[in-house]
């Protein structure tokens, strides 16, 4: 019932997206930017990731409403997120991380593209974000004795080659809280038997532009097929939030836990 609904409503904000494009608008920046990029029928190793920085940093407008998105979804479900560290997966330059910057204590934002991170870093040092860490490294190859409140994949799972490998590294990388259960026992003290409960959040922002009927995006169309297929069969979370936001529904969030 969960994927029939989550299928249905994104195929109404294609119909949206369909219905509301009219000859001479101008296209969504990303879906323009997509042409630039991404080659469908090439594998995500021969993308050219470094012209992504052709995506700019948000208007204060654009800037504004994404962080709204995100403060709207996190109160909703009481999570705390100034009290949290994050783990940011496909950062870029940080055209999101600067807001997640305002919501989170720290961060640490990984991406596998070198001359992003180059320059997020100058970015970093010019305005002085101290909360966050950058690193440069696939998340297949990442590796950290720390864990972490909450995990954002920022438009980056759908190239993850095995999603459900991916899902149990995240799992491991968050962070766990052990509650004591009191049992009763005819011994002279009670027996507490500990329960290890997940305390940490995964949040997958997924490109929906991708989804559009077009050509260009036949392949990539498949990997958000493949992300949604994923995300809700998986042994290691369970999905307790899906919605689009943005104009022509050009944001897909996936909150599990």
């Amino acid at each position: 019932m969960i994927l029939l609904l989550i299928v249905f409503v994104q195929l109404l904000c294609t119909v949206q997206c369909v219905t509301n494009s009219t000859p001479g608008t101008p296209r969504n920046p990303e879906y323009h930017l997509a042409h630039h990029l991404i080659n469908p029928m090439e594998e995500e190793k021969n993308i050219d990731w470094s012209n992504w920085k052709r995506h700019g940093y948000l208007t204060e407008k654009e800037f504004n409403t994404i962080k709204k998105e995100y403060e709207e979804l996190f109160n909703f479900y009481d999570i705390e997120t100034e009290k949290m560290s994050l783990l940011e997966i496909g950062s870029g330059h940080g055209r999101l991380t600067l807001i997640y910057e305002k919501l989170f204590k720290k961060i640490l934002a990984i991406d596998s593209e070198k001359s992003l991170i180059d320059l997020f870093n100058k970015k970093i040092k010019e305005e002085n974000l101290i909360k966050i860490k950058t690193k440069t490294v696939k998340f297949e190859k990442f590796k950290s004795k720390k864990k972490f409140d909450l995990i954002i994949f920022s438009q980056s799972f759908l190239w993850m080659d095995n999603k459900e490998e991916c899902l149990s590294k995240v799992k491991d990388l968050l962070n766990f809280k052990s509650d004591l259960l009191n049992f009763k026992s005819d011994l002279k003290s009670d027996i507490y038997i500990e329960n290890k409960k997940s305390n940490g959040y995964l949040l997958v922002v997924e490109p929906y532009f991708m989804t559009k009927f077009h050509k260009k995006f036949k392949l990539n169309h498949k990997r958000m097929i493949d992300s949604l297929n994923t995300l809700i069969t998986s042994k290691h979370f369970e999905l307790i939030h899906f919605h689009t936001k943005g104009k022509n529904c050009s944001r897909t969030y996936y909150l599990l836990q």
